[in-house]
């Protein structure tokens, strides 16, 4: 959560350009200790985390690959804590389709529609 409002900030135009580097060089920290405290148990959220954070500050780049690695990790397991994703067939937290769907927004934007449809039909199809 610190992380996220520290994200917010570094992107705020209330904020000088001085600090919005601090801002995201904070955000940046507590995402770290939230990774070594979180992937042990949670590595698909961690990873879908990471890849948020990095699209929302608009390093595309930076963040395809955590998406990829959240699509790839395995959900959350039954027995820990209730995330904001939807629970999957043994009541864990599965983030893979909203990986997948920040995934065909960025392939999209870039022009890259094929491997956007190919994401589509294997990870959002019903």
């Amino acid at each position: 959560c610190l992380a996220a409002c520290k994200l917010q900030e570094s992107l705020s135009r209330k904020s000088k350009s001085a600090t919005r580097g601090h801002a995201a060089l904070v955000a940046a920290s507590w995402l770290s200790v939230y990774a070594q405290t979180r992937s042990a148990t949670h590595p698909q959220e961690v990873a879908y985390n990471f890849g948020r954070a990095y699209h929302h500050l608009g390093l595309t780049h930076l963040a395809v690959p955590y998406y990829i690695q959240a699509l790839l990790a395995p959900p959350a397991p039954a027995s820990a804590d209730a995330g904001a994703a939807g629970p999957t067939e043994e009541g864990g937290q599965d983030v893979s389709r909203e990986a997948a769907y920040n995934l065909v927004r960025i392939f999209r934007a870039s022009g890259n529609h094929d491997l956007a449809r190919e994401l589509t039909r294997a990870f959002l199809a019903m």
